[in-house]
Order: C-alpha cells, then structure tokens, then sequence
C-alpha cells in the first residue's frame, strides 16, 4: 500500500509537470483496485483504462501493443461520439455545421469550438489577398472588402490557420462516418450567432 501511495504521488508529480493527455496501468487484477483508490482525481480523470499483464515478465514491445490498442479505440469512440453530436446539432440547426459553405461561415464568426475534418476532405475556395477572407463561390473579387482574390485548389491549410487563429480544436478523422456525406467537413460551435439575438435571448 506504501508503494502505491508513493507511485500515484508520482504520477500526480508527473501530470503537474508534462501534463500528459492519457494514462494506462498494466498490472494484475488483484492491484488494481487498490491502485487506483490512491489516484488523485485530476489524475483519476485521464484513465483510460488498464490491462492485466506481467509488469516484471512483459517486454516494452507488448506493453507498447496493448497500450496502443487501446489508445486507438478510445480515439475512435471519442470521434465518433464527436461526429454524432456536431451531426445531431446541425440537423436540430443548433450548435453544429456541415459542409464547406457552413463550416466557413462559423470560422469566421469565430463560433466554432472544433473543427472535425476527415482525412479525405477536399475542397476549392478563394481567399482576399487583403483581409484573407474565405468563400467556397470561385469569386475574383471579396465580397467584404472588394479586393481581388486567389484560388486555392485545397482549402484546407487555410482553414485549420483560420481555426487555430480563432483558438478552436481541431480533430482529423479517418474512415467512413456521417461526417462523408457532408463533404468530409464539420464543426461544433460555442454558440450559434444568428440565434443570439435580443428576440430569441428573450424566448
């Protein structure tokens, strides 16, 4: 009981210094519980899970195996998750955007939270040489400020530049999901603009 006071004390340490993102214990069953109990809980929130393994047996190769696995499917469950609500709240016209045209629209309000892009996503826009403004229509002129434009056959470095610019989070996806039939592209507002108004605040 000593030894696991003084590992979770070090992995608190730890998460303080690097705070680390993710945590998974190998250990046999029977330790577990007690393990865990002694975990602060900012710690406690970053477990991702456990597996039963020899910690004196295994080599690095299999721990690395096991926690690889399971890092992979904890990132698939959070993606998924993800798409489903960014999904459910465009189509309740709530705090969720699909498309190019929409997702380009709530960059620039700065209402997105995360931008979700798959890994297949491709698309065209223009971008204002001046004021660097984004629009999906092939215009040769902005329509903010008037000044001449410039092709981007991939817009998608211009858009996670103008998401990191905003502070929004950016997920990439890989795979099919919901997310292909909205052309690849998605997002999670922080709020919705159109729907902030004094009227509807009121309501």
């Amino acid at each position: 009981m000593h030894h696991f006071k003084q590992f979770a004390d070090s992995l608190q340490l730890l998460l303080s210094r690097d705070r680390f993102e993710a945590l998974l214990i190998c250990c046999h069953d029977d330790a577990s519980p007690e393990l865990e109990q002694h975990l602060h809980p900012y710690v406690r929130q970053r477990l991702l899970g456990r597996f039963l393994v020899d910690p004196v047996g295994a080599s690095a190769e299999q721990v690395r195996e096991q926690a690889g696995r399971i890092l992979m499917e904890s990132t698939l469950s959070q993606q998924q998750g993800l798409i489903r609500e960014v999904v459910g709240e465009a189509h309740r016209n709530a705090r969720g955007a699909l498309g190019l045209r929409h997702v380009l629209t709530a960059l620039e309000r700065q209402e997105v939270q995360t931008l979700v892009v798959g890994r297949d996503f491709k698309g065209e826009a223009v971008e204002c040489a001046n004021c660097r403004h984004l629009d999906e229509r092939m215009v040769s002129n902005c329509a903010l400020c008037g000044q001449e434009t410039r092709e981007l056959s991939d817009v998608s470095d211009a858009l996670v530049d103008l998401a990191l610019r905003n502070g929004a989070e950016i997920m990439f996806v890989d795979g099919e999901t919901d997310l292909r039939k909205s052309g690849s592209i998605g997002a999670l507002l922080r709020y919705r603009a159109d729907q902030n108004t004094a009227q509807k605040i009121a309501v």
